[in-house]
């Protein structure tokens, strides 16, 4: 929550856990492995907006098609986006 506040200015007033990924620290395969526990957000109060010009260029809404073009830091998220798309649903 701390962290859409920061950086959307949004406030989660719907969720639910949706996944955990895995993966070793600092892309070291020797590594302690890293668990990142996502959620899904589903409404919130307040406009989104970019209130850390400083670390994000732009922050903007895709389609699940625009998203499988873009080069994404973890190679999974499209699978994931649909997923929770088809939850939603």
């Amino acid at each position: 929550m701390r962290e859409l506040r920061e950086e959307l200015g949004v406030t989660p007033t719907k969720w639910r856990k949706f996944a955990i990924l895995r993966e070793p620290a600092m892309g070291n395969e020797d590594a302690d492995m890293l668990c990142f526990h996502l959620f899904l957000v589903t409404e919130w109060y307040g406009d989104p907006y970019n209130r850390q010009p400083d670390e994000h260029e732009t922050i903007a809404w895709f389609t699940l098609d625009d998203v499988t073009g873009l080069t994404l830091a973890y190679v999974d998220y499209p699978a994931l986006f649909r997923a929770a798309l088809e939850s939603t649903r």
